[in-house]
């Protein structure tokens, strides 16, 4: 498949391929709605007078096109709006879109903010411009969306960011009747009662408190330092825990998504709150490290209070170690039970399902220069076993001519030298009304509307004969 158009066709059906196989390479997410997300490392933004028509850029090893209109909605995730043009080459952005004989266009394109805060927990003071969440002070402005009404005690969920003068401005605020929460714990009182992240959680008699790894545990089984998760709820203006895991005093398991990483660190979003883990040459690293991905993380708690990963471990890593690859082209040799692709042999079994536009075709009618997308499995050799072959429609360009016919023929007539040919899907009008092929006249003014044919005629799909005078 060359060009830009034949490019972008192509993507819509590796998102399909992606989804069905229930594989991720390249990070596609089909919608049932018709449309599909993905995410795009952005490396060029193309303009047309001030208006930004389009961005290129990569996804996985995939290069892209996307379309941009008046209602592609562009935003920060917290739903400020986004200035594309000031974003640097290589930022990561979200693009949620639809394909359209144009292209792919996109309908949102949403980007993480460096500035983007959000902070969950209860209302400690608040007046009519400024308020306080688990210790962190917001500023409140004309654009502050608030769905609940700020008094001390109520949880809530603030997403803010950083103004120019350093100062924390709210851009929502939304109710919490429940809250998770993560972190150390600082204080035990007898009352029943926790200090965890400084922020109390109280203990009742129906608070399930167990292990990670899920043993039931006491409250005399709870320690100082202890790294908890809690399920809570408020009631009488106070945090009540519904469920309460508790790790080893010195060790700690956490599921999260990576925030950001380094060679000496990495930050994990764990429920509403980011942890930060120190990295030494000795933390084992099972799978690729990428921002966004899920992990898996054990890590140790050292004297100083900070946690040190002793394994990092990436979503699906360890557990398929077969690697899935997509690939795009056309047939350039044809065997008997493989055929070959950019230089790259594509061989086929039982298992294999080949189609073309969602109908089974069988492998001997392939031909060789038919272009098609395979989805399969690397093997040692390099070669590809398919596990889906779908073989492409040939796109055929739309054609247009006018001017008077010259010549008729049987079912074809020549206007300015390029011959036209109808079918019985040939639309012929003049005026609105019908008309035959055969009342055509050498001398008569035509429109011609139809597809571009590899013999460089033109197929008819629609023909209007102009009046005469």
């Amino acid at each position: 498949m060359t060009g830009k158009k034949g490019t972008l066709i192509v993507i819509c059906i590796i998102a399909y391929f992606l989804s069905a196989a229930g594989a991720s390479p390249c990070g596609w997410a089909s919608d049932m709605r018709g449309g599909f997300s993905f995410w795009v490392d952005i490396h060029k933004v193309e303009r047309s007078g001030e208006a930004i028509t389009a961005i290129t850029g990569m996804v996985g090893d995939v290069p892209v096109r996307i379309l941009l209109n008046g209602e592609t909605v562009i935003r920060y995730a917290s739903g400020r709006p986004l200035d594309l043009g000031s974003v640097p080459a290589g930022t990561i952005v979200q693009v949620r879109a639809e394909w359209t004989m144009e292209g792919i266009v996109a309908k949102a394109l949403t980007c993480n903010d460096a500035n983007q805060v959000t902070v969950t927990g209860s209302i400690e003071n608040a007046s009519p411009d400024h308020f306080v969440v688990a210790g962190v002070q917001f500023t409140i402005n004309e654009l502050t969306d608030m769905d609940t009404v700020l008094e001390p005690g109520r949880p809530v969920l603030v997403q803010g960011h950083y103004s120019k003068d350093g100062s924390l401005v709210a851009d929502s605020v939304e109710s919490q009747s429940q809250l998770r929460l993560f972190g150390k714990i600082e204080q035990i009182n007898d009352d029943g009662t926790l200090i965890v992240s400084s922020r109390m959680i109280r203990l009742t008699p129906q608070t399930v408190i167990e292990g990670t790894s899920k043993t039931q545990l006491t409250y005399d089984d709870l320690a100082v330092g202890q790294i908890v998760e809690a399920d809570c709820e408020m009631a009488d203006g106070h945090l009540s825990a519904k469920t309460l895991t508790a790790s080893n005093p010195k060790t700690i398991a956490l599921d999260g998504m990576i925030v950001t990483f380094d060679g000496t660190s990495i930050s994990v979003k764990v429920a509403a709150a980011t942890i930060v883990l120190s990295v030494d040459p000795k933390t084992a690293i099972h799978g690729t490290l990428a921002v966004g991905s899920a992990v898996h993380i054990e890590a140790s708690l050292r004297s100083d209070g900070s946690l040190l990963a002793l394994s990092i471990t990436t979503k699906g890593a360890g557990k398929d170690k077969t690697r899935v690859v997509s690939l795009i082209g056309t047939i350039e040799e044809l065997g008997s039970s493989s055929f070959v692709v950019s230089g790259i042999t594509v061989a086929v079994d039982s298992k294999t399902e080949i189609k073309s536009r969602g109908r089974a075709v069988k492998f001997s009618d392939l031909e060789v220069g038919d272009k098609v997308i395979v989805l399969g499995a690397k093997q040692a050799d390099g070669s590809i076993l398919a596990r889906r072959v779908e073989v492409l429609s040939k796109v055929q360009p739309p054609a247009h001519v006018e001017g008077a016919i010259q010549s008729i023929g049987a079912s074809f007539f020549i206007v300015k030298g390029v011959k036209v040919v109808v079918d019985d899907k040939t639309e012929i009008k003049s005026m609105g009304h019908a008309v035959k092929f055969s009342d055509l006249k050498v001398g008569d003014k035509v429109v011609v509307l139809g597809t571009k044919q590899s013999n460089s005629t033109i197929l008819a799909r629609k023909i209007e004969v102009m009046p005469k005078g």
